[in-house]
């Protein structure tokens, strides 16, 4: 029974962690692309148009 019990006690453990990397993913990208000035590349010249590979 004890086995059972720290299996359960590892799977609610590991979705803990999980759960609150997944939390903090959205805003750390969003911080990033701010840093990195996405927004500004992508709307350079105020126009929305493809990226060249250069």
């Amino acid at each position: 029974m004890e086995d059972n019990e720290c299996r359960d006690g590892g799977k609610k453990a590991r979705l803990a962690i999980t759960e609150r990397a997944n939390i903090m993913r959205v805003p750390m990208s969003l911080n990033a692309a701010i840093r990195l000035h996405v927004p500004d590349s992508i709307w350079q010249g105020r126009a929305n148009t493809p990226f060249s590979s250069s």
